[in-house]
């Protein structure tokens, strides 16, 4: 009896030590899940403009002010940027560089609480970011929104899907998309079972179900490498075979052997040839 007595009470120690861990574990995902998203945050630092670019400061909220850096000649077509979560104005520099060099005019923004831009992450301020940065671009090109192209990177797509919705945006280029967040989360392993407790969702393939639908004479490409292990070779899939079914002419680049942060060198031919298809 005594014997027995000890082996309960150690059974339920071990459940309690057992449960307290994995609420612990849950409160930190939950808790840290802004910097999850967006660990560049961690990064905050005022980014010096290099020579050849234009920088901008745009208050864009309450106490939340974005850095811009614009790079190009001005008459010659419109790009705006949305980068992935582990970039910043400094390290997607290059990239926009050679967007440049082939003849467009070209934005890119730090989301607030990223390098130079103040602020706290969130799924409505990443919105309220793009939104403002194209109102932004907009006024200073004189451009329609329908002129501008928009790229979406990664984390990117899920503001950038955000302005499709809301804008009559005619050309968009998705580097590795996904569906939706919980969709990314639930096909890891231990996470999928926290996926309830997420507060990011960017619906993008409902968002760009919706754009589909009331901008039929549109064209939009997406980039996704078949090994992929940050977002699934699969989202982009699912995205592409929603877009089939409408009137929106999609172009899929499918990469046989990019990983996450290769495709954009990898597909650079595709991708300009795309671009250049009827500019």
């Amino acid at each position: 009896v005594v014997i027995e007595s000890i082996l309960m009470s150690l059974i339920w120690s071990f459940l309690f030590v057992g449960l307290f861990f994995f609420l612990l574990i849950v409160s930190l995902v939950v808790v840290l899940q802004d910097i999850q998203i967006l660990p560049a945050m961690l990064m905050r630092r005022e980014l010096a403009s290099p020579k050849e670019a234009i920088e901008h400061h745009l208050e864009v909220d309450l106490g939340v002010t974005i850095q811009i850096w614009e790079l190009g000649v001005p008459e010659n077509p419109t790009i705006l940027f949305l980068h992935g979560n582990g970039d910043s104005l400094e390290t997607f520099f290059e990239t926009q560089k050679r967007f440049a060099s082939l003849g467009f005019h070209t934005w890119q923004f730090d989301y607030r609480s990223v390098a130079g831009s103040s602020g706290w992450p969130s799924e409505k301020g990443l919105c309220i970011d793009a939104e403002a940065v194209l109102k932004f671009v907009i006024s200073n090109t004189g451009k329609k929104p329908e002129e501008i192209i928009l790229i979406g990177q990664s984390l990117g797509t899920g503001p950038t899907c955000w302005l499709l919705e809301h804008y009559s945006i005619k050309r968009t280029l998705l580097y590795t998309p996904y569906t939706t967040i919980p969709s990314i989360v639930k096909s890891r392993p231990v996470l999928r079972y926290l996926a309830i407790f997420l507060w990011y969702h960017f619906p993008n393939v409902e968002r760009l179900r919706k754009w589909s639908q009331v901008n039929p004479d549109s064209k939009v490409c997406l980039v996704h490498g078949k090994p992929d292990q940050v977002i699934p070779y699969s989202h982009s899939k699912e995205i592409y075979q929603v877009l089939k079914k409408s009137e929106v002419l999609c172009h899929f680049i499918s990469l046989e052997n990019s990983q996450h942060n290769e495709v954009i060198e990898d597909s650079w031919e595709q991708v300009r040839l795309w671009l250049n298809s009827d500019i």
